[in-house]
């Protein structure tokens, strides 16, 4: 399954995330915004509620609130896969359980797994006191792990930690390359994107293949 170029706008989500509960393929330049607020009491990210597959450059904007959860965070509760070039941002992180910025891993993840999450970035300034990694489980700067202030992740300089984490990607995986930047909508916006560059005008109307999933606001990311 892949899930690509989604997004939502605008309303609550009351499941364990607002794509999906558990992502066992491939999620690529996806984002919400808005606050996810449940009982579940398992895994709750922002996006995903535990991820075993591969997701990149998928962000989050809004809070999390999951009282009973045993793992909650920014993007994904619970990540036993691959997660590249992520970042939540403007949001409570709400928990009695484990809170990660952006995810959480298990207690046993080996060296290997904590390698495939890079150039992950939160909010400090919204997330919670007491949320003091991107990854719960990972110390910052461990790998590309960092959080910033809302005002910085709203600028031009924030942009410039999250490109490299493409260039980085495409290196280690000459089979599987994205064709992805960050930056900001033509229009006035709060946090960057993280979409598909068009490479040229024939692009406009069909860059990317997409998988024909749908999101809730009926439209798609640029």
């Amino acid at each position: 399954m892949v899930i690509d170029k989604t997004q939502a706008n605008g309303y609550k989500a009351t499941g364990a995330g607002y794509l999906c509960g558990v992502n066992n393929g491939r999620i690529e330049a996806c984002y919400a915004q808005g606050d996810v607020e449940t009982d579940e009491n398992g895994s709750v990210g922002g996006l995903v509620g535990e991820n075993q597959g591969t997701m990149l450059a998928c962000y989050h904007i809004g809070a999390v609130k999951a009282p009973n959860a045993r793992y909650v965070a920014g993007v994904v509760g619970l990540n036993k896969g691959t997660l590249w070039i992520s970042y939540q941002a403007d949001g409570v992180i709400m928990s009695d359980g484990k809170k990660g910025g952006v995810a959480c891993i298990p207690a046993d993840a080996t060296e290997e797994q904590k390698a495939k999450i890079d150039y992950c970035f939160f909010d400090t300034s919204d997330a919670g006191a007491d949320v003091k990694n991107a990854v719960e489980g990972i110390d910052n700067k461990e790998n590309r792990l960092f959080g910033y202030t809302w005002y910085f992740m709203q600028t031009e300089e924030f942009v410039k930690y999250l490109n490299p984490g493409f260039d980085e990607w495409n290196k280690k995986n000459p089979d599987n390359k994205i064709t992805l930047a960050a930056g900001f909508r033509p229009l006035p916006s709060d946090y960057p994107t993280l979409s598909r560059q068009l490479t040229s005008p024939a692009d406009s109307g069909s860059s990317g293949e997409s998988s024909g999933a749908s999101d809730s606001s009926g439209s798609q990311e640029p």
